[in-house]
């Protein structure tokens, strides 16, 4: 079984994680702006804070990850 080459694992992930995050704020910004708001507010809920931010921005380079190893 060949190894992985670990440089380009990391730099495949950071390139498939920046791309997906890009993707992801245009589409929650420019797309689904006005959606989520008004899903938000029929469910009482207060708009997506700092740590969700945080965590879906993690989630992207998790994704990346898992892009670029399969």
């Amino acid at each position: 079984m060949a190894s992985i080459n670990t440089k380009r694992l990391v730099l495949g992930t950071l390139a498939a994680g920046v791309v997906v995050n890009v993707v992801e704020s245009i589409m929650n910004i420019f797309v689904l702006a006005g959606t989520m708001e008004e899903m938000f507010a029929s469910m009482n809920l207060p708009p997506m804070g700092g740590v969700a931010m945080g965590g879906f921005t993690v989630w992207a380079f998790v994704i990346g990850f898992l892009v670029v190893w399969i």
